[in-house]
C-alpha cells in the first residue's frame, strides 16, 4: 500500500456518500490551479485561527507534498504557482487591512516548497484507496524557521498539516511526520523565498513601513564594492550568461535559476538547479566596510563548513572561495 492510500476516514464521509465536484481536482493528475486553490483554502482557514478582534495574523510558510507523478508534472512551473499565490494572498490581506489598519508585516518573506512523495512509500495500518484519488498535503506555519530577518524566535510558531482532496480539507494527526518518511528528499530547487510585498500591493517599503513602497525612484549608480566570479558555473540575467558580477549594494542574495526575483534585496541567480532560493546572503557593513555571509543551503567558505539556517553571519576575507552544495564554486573579492 502506498503513502497516498491514506486514512480513508479522512476522505470518505462516514455514511459512505460521495461528493461530485466538477470544479475539483482534474482526472489523472493535479493542476497548478489545484495547488493554488488548496494553498488559498489553508491560508484562509489558518487566518481564522490566528487572528483576533485586535490583531491580524496568518501563515506565511507552506510546504506542499504531492505524489511523485504529480511532482514530476508540477515542479517545472512551481515558481509561477508561488508567484500567483503571493499575489492572491496580498490582495486578500489588503482587504483585511480595512479592518486592521494598524497591521504591519510579521515576517519579511513568504516561503514555499514543493516535495514529491516517492511511489511505493508504505505506512503501516493505512487502508488502500482507489488509484484515481487526487490529494495533496500542505504543512504551514506563521513564518519559516529560517526567516533570517524575522523578529520571531525562529521556531516557526504553530505548525499545521492538512490533507486536501477535491473541495475539502482536514487536519492530519501531528503524529504523522511527513518529513521523516523513507525516501523523502526535498530538493533545494523547489524551495522559494519571496519578499513579503514584492510588488508594493500593500504599500509597505522593504522595512515593513507604510507609505513608501509604491514610490520607486531610481537611485544614482553606486560604486562597486565587491566582485563575485563564477569559477565553474554561470550567472544569468535576462536570458544572458556571464561569469562576473560587480556588487554595488550592501546586501545581495545568491540563488538558483528558478529564484523568484523581488524588488527587495537584489538577487544574483546561478544557472543551476542545485542552488537554493536563496542559497546564501552576502552583507556589507556600511560603517566598517567588512563583509559577511549567511547560508541557507550547504556552503563552505575557504574550505570551512558554514552551518546552514543557523542565523549566524560568517566573516568573509578580502578574497574568499565559496563552495555551494559541494558542486559550484564562486570567488568573492572585496574591491
Amino acid at each position: 500500500m502506498t503513502f497516498f492510500f491514506l486514512i480513508k476516514d479522512l476522505l470518505v464521509p462516514q455514511d459512505g456518500t460521495k461528493t461530485d465536484n466538477p470544479d475539483g481536482f482534474s482526472d489523472g493528475r493535479l493542476r497548478r490551479q489545484d495547488i493554488l486553490d488548496s494553498l488559498k483554502r489553508q491560508f484562509l482557514q489558518e487566518k481564522e485561527f490566528e487572528t483576533t478582534e485586535v490583531s491580524l495574523l496568518f501563515h506565511t510558510s507552506f510546504v506542499v507534498y504531492v505524489r511523485q507523478s504529480d511532482y514530476d508534472f508540477l515542479s517545472g512551473s512551481f515558481q509561477m504557482t508561488v508567484n500567483d499565490a503571493v499575489i492572491l494572498f496580498l490582495k486578500q490581506i489588503k482587504e483585511w487591512m480595512k479592518k486592521y489598519p494598524e497591521y504591519r508585516p510579521h515576517v519579511n518573506y513568504w516561503v514555499f516548497q514543493l516535495v514529491g512523495i516517492p511511489e511505493g512509500t508504505i505506512i503501516d495500518g493505512v487502508p488502500e484507496m482507489d488509484d484515481g484519488s487526487q490529494m495533496l498535503f500542505i504543512r504551514s506555519s506563521l513564518y519559516a524557521p529560517d526567516d533570517y530577518t524575522s523578529a520571531s524566535d525562529n521556531s516557526g510558531g504553530r505548525i499545521v498539516t492538512t490533507l486536501h482532496t477535491v473541495n475539502s480539507m482536514k487536519a492530519v494527526p501531528q503524529a504523522l511526520n511527513l518529513a521523516s518518511l523513507p525516501g523523502m528528499v526535498p530538493l533545494d530547487k523547489d524551495k522559494f523565498r519571496v519578499r513579503f510585498d514584492p510588488k508594493g500591493i500593500l504599500g509597505f517599503d522593504d522595512s515593513g513601513n507604510p507609505g513608501n513602497a509604491t514610490k520607486h525612484i531610481s537611485a544614482p549608480a553606486q560604486p562597486a564594492v565587491a566582485m563575485i566570479r563564477a569559477d565553474d558555473c554561470h550567472f544569468i540575467l535576462d536570458g544572458r550568461k556571464f561569469e562576473a558580477y560587480k556588487m554595488s549594494c550592501n546586501e545581495l542574495q545568491i540563488a538558483g535559476r528558478n529564484a523568484v526575483v523581488s524588488r527587495g534585496t537584489p538577487t544574483l541567480c546561478i544557472d543551476s538547479e542545485y542552488v537554493m532560493n536563496p542559497h546564501i546572503v552576502i552583507r556589507r557593513d556600511p560603517h566598517t566596510g567588512t563583509f559577511s555571509l549567511m547560508a541557507f543551503g550547504p556552503t563552505k567558505v575557504n574550505e570551512r563548513t558554514v552551518v546552514p539556517n543557523s542565523m549566524q553571519w560568517t566573516a568573509l576575507s578580502n578574497i574568499s572561495n565559496i563552495m555551494l552544495n559541494e558542486q559550484l564554486q564562486i570567488t568573492f573579492q572585496k574591491l
